[in-house]
């Protein structure tokens, strides 16, 4: 299925799920592209750097600015690095390998997420395997491999029109105790900016309802 041209594959994959350590979500550090709490198997376009900020927000929890950048390595290698801002963050990275299918065949991915420079902090690096459909309404399903935190996620998209987009996704928590939900959307202005927001429902009791904003600025061509 044609996707209008604002919401090709490259620009999917501008979109980078944000980091979040709220009660009742523990979402890694320097997340790779992806929707709103999960990763995809879309990577960054080649030689195009993604500079983003973004902060959540929820009841009874202290916020701060968090400044990244993604960056395609290769046309199936992408990079990225992000870090609170304040001399008490420091950075995590992430990396992550699109696989090659036969044509027709969902795509696959393999990467790394949360390769912190602090675990004590942050915790342990986060490995995970996606695969993702193609097509205006994409499906997505994975899996999550860190110490005391294993995770399923599953997440949709879907692409309303040249310059939004809807999306949706679920994964386990706190060692799949818990879970938690997640509504979005993304907005394109022109090229080189992309604002996203969305709301996550953690399940674990006493959690209170997240709200992620960010800005994107394209720095490619």
């Amino acid at each position: 299925m044609h996707l209008p041209r604002t919401f090709t594959r490259a620009w999917l994959a501008l979109l980078v799920a944000a980091p979040t350590t709220l009660t009742g979500i523990t979402i890694a550090h320097a997340s790779p592209s992806g929707l709103n709490n999960i990763p995809t198997a879309d990577v960054a376009p080649t030689g195009v750097p993604v500079v983003q900020v973004y902060t959540t927000l929820a009841e009874g929890n202290s916020s701060h600015a968090i400044l990244g950048v993604k960056y395609g390595a290769t046309s199936r290698v992408e990079i990225g690095v992000d870090s609170g801002v304040g001399k008490r963050y420091s950075p995590a990275f992430q990396a992550k390998l699109q696989v090659p299918l036969r044509p027709g065949l969902p795509d696959l991915a393999l990467g790394v997420a949360n390769l912190s420079t602090n675990t004590a902090r942050d915790g342990e690096p986060a490995w995970y395997a996606v695969v993702s459909t193609k097509g205006r309404l994409r499906g997505h399903a994975g899996h999550i491999l860190q110490a005391n935190n294993p995770a399923l996620f599953v997440g949709a998209d879907y692409a309303a029109s040249q310059s939004l987009m809807l999306r949706a996704d679920w994964i386990q928590t706190n060692d799949r105790e818990d879970s938690t939900a997640s509504l979005g959307f993304m907005r394109s202005f022109g090229r080189r900016v992309v604002f996203e927001g969305w709301a996550s429902f953690p399940s674990a009791s006493g959690a209170k309802t997240a709200y992620t904003i960010k800005l994107n600025y394209v720095l490619g061509p």
